[in-house]
């Protein structure tokens, strides 16, 4: 793993988180997307730093009350960042189903990018595998284990770009992306390794399966609501 970059500049030693620098690439990718995407990029350039102030707020907060320590966590920037999307449609006056398809590619392409650096930072590992491809992990050591970083990476980009080459009507990018990120999740909680989430309770779900099967539900009760809104 990568978790920093080290160099000395003169007399001073200077230390860069890779994680860092992929969140804030995350970020910029999701903007940048979300506002190709948009019926409305003005609205979306608008919103953007709302959504991500948001989003980051969630995140922390999630972390905290799982964990009483600071961090990021995925599924809290997910409803943070749907709170905002609602508010700032009111605001601006647009449709929030039209917000939410243009910020949904975004944030998955997002979230990719964020894996990545949970790859290099060594955070959220898998379990043991004796698949050729297992990783070890140089502060954990043997055995190898899955890279389940990389393949929830693998699946936001795929979900990011089936969403952006299929289009729909009002909503169903969002309801989309929100099944899909929570099906993927739920599936790949079972290859995490327990020290690195949260259980929920004794049959074996944890806490992010809890909360992504929620998502689930939420993108098929808003899949339920589409027919009746009418295009402008």
């Amino acid at each position: 793993m990568l978790p920093t970059l080290e160099t000395q500049v003169g007399d001073v030693h200077v230390v860069v988180s890779l994680y860092g620098i992929a969140v804030m690439l995350a970020v910029a990718a999701g903007m940048i997307l979300a506002t190709r995407q948009a019926r409305r990029p003005d609205v979306v350039l608008v919103a953007a730093p709302l959504v991500v102030a948001g989003a980051w707020w969630g995140a922390g907060a999630y972390y905290r009350a799982v964990h009483g320590g600071a961090g990021l966590a995925s599924m809290g920037g997910i409803g943070g960042g749907i709170v905002m999307v609602a508010a700032a449609s009111r605001l601006a006056g647009v449709r929030c189903l039209d917000l939410l398809d243009a910020f949904a590619p975004g944030a998955l392409l997002g979230f990719g990018v964020g894996r990545i650096g949970c790859f290099l930072a060594g955070c959220c590992f898998g379990r043991p595998t004796e698949l050729p491809w297992g990783i070890v992990l140089p502060d954990l050591g043997p055995p190898p284990r899955h890279p389940v970083q990389l393949y929830a990476a693998g699946a936001d980009f795929t979900l990011a770009a089936w969403l952006v080459r299929s289009p729909g009507p009002p909503g169903a990018t969002a309801c989309r992306a929100m099944i899909g990120y929570g099906v993927v999740r739920v599936a790949l909680e079972t290859m995490r390794d327990p020290a690195a989430t949260d259980l929920l309770c004794a049959w074996g779900i944890t806490v992010p399966q809890a909360c992504a099967i929620a998502l689930v539900l939420a993108g098929l009760a808003l899949s339920t609501q589409r027919p009746r809104v009418k295009s402008p």
